[in-house]
């Protein structure tokens, strides 16, 4: 029984990982396509900065305080506090939410594309911590073993 847990445990980080790889491997190639629109767009219009840059970044902000909260930042300083807040904590939910992954994900892209100059690597850390916390979320509604498993201390051994 221990055994089929811990490989339970196991293909849930497996299937983690690969829905992680997919989505920073999604990310990145959005990106770059809004980085190039963006270009394409501001050369082909270019009094068009002068509108889109404050405009669009002030509704990125808007929509960052009304609709996501929880997205602003890099993104690695909220994961790192996320190592200290205990398990039912509300605050976690801010955190690691499906609402708070699309968000990282839009904001990025939609203030890359208005001009901004932010990096992906923070938002990456950040969704990708959500989307497996998701996976183990869904993997102990199922199994209520692998949330015994992934509580217990290590044993030498096993």
């Amino acid at each position: 029984r221990l055994r089929t847990s811990h490989a339970t445990v196991g293909l849930l980080f497996l299937v983690g990982g690969l829905l992680i790889g997919a989505m920073a491997a999604g990310f990145g190639i959005a990106s770059e396509h809004v980085e190039e629109a963006r270009r394409e767009w501001f050369d082909a219009a270019p009094w068009a900065a002068w509108l889109v840059i404050p405009f669009g970044l002030t509704f990125t902000v808007l929509l960052t305080r009304t609709c996501f909260d929880g997205t602003a930042g890099s993104g690695i300083p909220l994961e790192m506090t996320a190592f200290i807040l205990a398990d039912g904590d509300p605050n976690l939910a801010r955190i690691f939410s499906a609402r708070i992954m699309v968000g990282k994900v839009a904001l990025t892209l939609l203030g890359q594309l208005c001009g901004a100059s932010s990096g992906r690597e923070g938002p990456t850390v950040q969704v990708a911590s959500s989307l497996l916390v998701l996976v183990l979320r869904c993997g102990e509604r199922l199994l209520p073993s692998v949330r015994r498993l992934l509580d217990a201390p290590p044993r030498h051994g096993s």
